[in-house]
This record gives C-alpha cells, structure tokens and sequence, in this order.
C-alpha cells in the first residue's frame, strides 16, 4: 500500500531536446499529480488511499474525489503534510451514503465535517454532487486525483504548524487560524511560507471486499512537472506559479490548469510516440490538451482469463480524467453542442447510461492465434466492438454476459462479438485483449487529440486502464476458499499524425 508509484501507461518519456518544463509520466513513481485510478463501493467493496509525501519539504496537496459518470467533483479539501508524511483514507458506503472517512492526523482544511458513528478519532465527509438524480449510484464508484499546489518553506510558522520543525507537535489548529480573518495571514496573504512545488508525491489505492476475501491494489499514476516556472531555481525557491485557496466543488485546482511555460503563455507535454520521445507544445488555454497528450494512447492492453475451471474472473477498468473537458457543455465554450476532439460523444445528465461508446479490439489466445475467426477483416484477428456507456469510466468484461459480480459496476460495458462467424475456442478461457481507442469507425476519421502548436495530433483517447483479475482456489487446504487478486495496468502504444494524416517525423 505505501509502496510509490507505477507508470500504468507507457505512453511518456524524459526530455530531450528542449530545457523547457513540459507535463510528463512520473518516473521512479513519483510527481506533482496522482490520479488513483479506481475506487468502487460497490458490490461491498470499500477503497483505501494513501497519499505519501516522499520529501524532506512539507507540501500543500489538493485532494479531489471524482464520480464516475463524468468526473464532476464529489468532495475536494487540502492536505497539509509534513516532510515524509502519508495521509490515508477510505471510501465507503454508509447506509444511503458515499463517505470519505480517516482517522489520519494530518492536516485537512476544510477538515472532515462530521464524526463517525461509533469509531472515535475517526472523522467522515459525505460525498455529493449537487442536485445529481440518483446521487448515491452515482458516487458509489469513480477515481480521486491528488494536486501538489506548494511546497512549504522551511522554519516557518506555517512548517512549524506541521510538525515538520523538531521540538514542535502537529498544529492543525494553527492551520485552520491562519485562515480566518482578520488576524489569519492566510486570508489577506495566501502565498505566505509557501513556494513552488517541487514534486515527490506518491500514492496507491486498494479495492478490499472483506466478506469476499478480494484485494485490488495499485499504484496511483504519477504526472511530473504540472505547474513549474522555468525561473525557479533551485526548484522551490519562490512562489510564482502557487494557487493557494480552500477549495470548493465550484473552486479547485484541476487538470486543465497545468502551466510550464509562463512567460510564452504555453504548456509542454513529453510523450513518447512510435518508441521514440517527442516534445509538444500547447496554448495555455488548452492546457488541457498537454495532460491527454501525456496519458494519450492509441491501444492498450493485457492478458485475460476467465477458465471456470478456475474460478477466474477479468475485468479492464478505463478511466478518461479529462474527459469532462470535452464533453460536459457546463465546462465547453458557450454555444458548443459538438465534443471537442478526440471524445465524440457529448455528456447528458439526464441519460448518461443510454448512449453507448464503441471501441474496437483484438482477442486472441496465448500463442497469437484469434480466438475469432477475423472473416479477413484488416486486423488479422478477431475484431469486435466493446459496448460500453458514453461515461468517463468504464469497467468492460470479456463476453458479453452479466457486469463482474466482484465489482458491481455500473458503468458495465461488453466486448460483444462484431466481426466474423462461431468462435473457434470456448467462451470460458485466456488471452490477449488489445483496445484499438484511436481506431476509426463507422466512416469516421481516426480518434486524435487537437493539433499541437507543431500541428501533431496524437491517435486515441487520454486514459488510465487497469486489468483486474481474481482466481478462486477451493482447494487451498480443508474448510479454506482462497482468492487470489491483482490490479495491473494495461501495456499501451501511442502514434501521432502530422496535418496531412502521416506519421509524425523526428
């Protein structure tokens, strides 16, 4: 669980060319961003998380839980943690409710609101989407994502108030006063002991059905060099690219605010495109546009096994984090009734389960072989189109029967067979899945981001993709049912055009 961070797409590499900052993959499991890429409380699954602080430095962290329909902020708070602090919560169903609940000392401003029920020292905070129908399923599953807005300068007051000088306890207290006017220094002066962030951040997340015996885990994804100023050296000396305030569902930090270049008013993202790394460039106003560059992928994929002999279940979880931005018309330019590229099918409140995204996919078995027979489709294996709903998560089975009864998703999708005649193999079986996101469809074009300032366009959709995979075994020893679960993320390729439709050049 305290374990740092896996790269869970292998989509983004290091700089090479250009001494500008630019949004990239976190190596060695660490960065400014986390996004925790599932949590459910479905099915009698509760989620825990844990935000580590792998840094001498203390850090202010925006913590920011996402519903699943199309990521609209379900509960949002700052973490103020001292050098090698971990902060950790869970998220549960509480009768006819969503909660985040922690008994974690440290800092949260605006603090947990409410004590809970019979677990003393532990606090709790609803979650909600305001004037949502259907607001419990809707929250009960969806990604949390983690924002380092500063770093703290030390042997100051605000890093006493941590814990983080020796001598002085924790004074969460003090934090919350600094707050409040008039004689708060936060309220006219919210910058104060504060500088830039410098990084570091890690953090992991667990699915665990105690009455089933299953347990998910994984790493969080890390995104590094988010918001940094060229300027700023060494990296934390001032404060130039800080937004500090206490957020609000109307008021957060978000993904669309990476910023890496101030003064050319731009955002760079370094991505790694055909086994090669390339750098792009963005306008600020797309900022965005740099974040699904960096977790841009044209396939993804991973193995399967669903032998009954075996007891074995697979499910692929897709999260789209920035996916809202192009498709929730609160969040587009006013008069916008199209999606804006690469998402093509526009967010409705009212009936977000009723249109269905389609993507395409290559099953075959474990020695290449398709397990359909492709009916000489261009692909060479089985081509088939996976149905699921046109949300920000998804959670597809292989078949197309029930949604995964360990996880009780919602947003169940299904890899129904499109191409081809019988299948050549049992449907209880192992393999390969491939997910062709920036394949064309129904005479439609490839699926690509906008055009970077150097007029590339990346194939496929912004994502973060999981593989979870459970075994039973009844056999482990007399009166034992044994689980065996893992969480692993999807291999995945990126490709890139340039305006006439070629392969990008170096």
């Amino acid at each position: 669980m305290r374990r740092g961070l896996q790269g869970m797409l292998v989509v983004a590499g290091l700089s090479i060319a250009s001494a500008a900052p630019a949004v990239v993959l976190g190596q060695r499991d660490q960065g400014q961003v986390l996004i925790f890429p599932y949590y459910s409380t479905n099915a009698g699954n509760t989620t825990l998380l844990t935000v580590n602080n792998n840094s001498e430095r203390g850090k202010v962290v925006q913590l920011r839980v996402a519903e699943g329909e199309i990521g609209e902020t379900a509960l949002v708070t700052n973490l103020y943690l001292a050098g090698r602090d971990s902060w950790s919560a869970a998220i549960a169903r509480d009768g006819e409710r969503i909660v985040l609940l922690s008994d974690d000392a440290s800092c949260v401003l605006p603090a947990l609101s409410q004590a809970a029920p019979q677990q003393p020292g532990r606090r709790l905070q609803p979650l909600l989407v305001a004037g949502s129908p259907g607001t419990v399923e809707r929250l009960a599953e969806g990604w949390v994502e983690a924002i380092e807005i500063a770093s703290v300068v030390p042997n100051t007051a605000t890093d006493r108030a941590l814990g983080n000088v020796v001598g002085d306890g924790r004074n969460c207290t003090a934090l919350a006063a600094a707050w409040t006017a008039p004689g708060g220094y936060w309220a006219g002066q919210p910058l104060r002991d504060l500088a830039n962030p410098r990084g570091g951040l890690g953090g992991s997340a667990a699915i665990i059905n105690v009455a089933a015996g299953t347990f998910f885990g994984a790493a969080a994804v890390a995104l590094d060099e988010f918001r940094v100023d060229p300027d700023d050296k060494p990296r934390g000396s001032i404060a130039s690219v800080v937004r500090h305030f206490l957020p609000t569902a109307q008021q957060s930090l978000s993904l669309a605010d990476a910023l890496n270049g101030p003064q050319e008013r731009s955002v760079n993202a370094e991505v790694r495109v055909d086994n090669r790394r390339m750098e792009l460039s963005y306008p600020l106003e797309r900022a965005v546009d740099a974040v699904s560059a960096v977790l841009a992928a044209s396939e993804v994929s991973a193995d399967f096994d669903t032998r009954g002999e075996l007891g074995a279940t697979t499910s692929f979880v897709q999260v789209f984090p920035t996916k809202r931005f192009y498709t929730n018309p609160a969040l587009l330019p006013p008069g916008t009734t199209a999606p804006l590229p690469p998402f093509r099918t526009m967010y409705n409140e009212r009936s977000p389960l009723s249109v269905v995204e389609r993507e395409w996919l290559l099953v075959s078995d474990r020695e290449g072989r398709p397990l359909l027979d492709s009916g000489g489709l261009q692909f060479g294996g089985c081509e088939t189109s996976a149905h699921h709903p046109a949300t920000a998560l998804a959670v597809i089975v292989p078949g197309d029967g029930a949604p995964d009864a360990l996880l009780g998703s919602r947003y169940h999708g299904n890899m129904a067979t499109y191409c081809g005649p019988a299948p050549v193999a049992t449907p209880d079986q192992t393999g390969l899945v491939t997910l062709k996101l920036g394949q064309p469809t129904f005479g439609n074009g490839p699926v690509a981001l906008r055009p970077s300032r150097e007029g590339q366009r990346l194939l496929g959709l912004p994502v973060v993709a999981l593989r979870l995979i459970n075994y039973v075994n009844a056999g482990a020893q007399q009166g034992v049912l044994a689980n065996y679960s893992s969480a692993l993320p999807l291999a995945a390729a990126t490709q890139c055009v340039d305006g006439t439709g070629q392969p990008c050049t170096p």
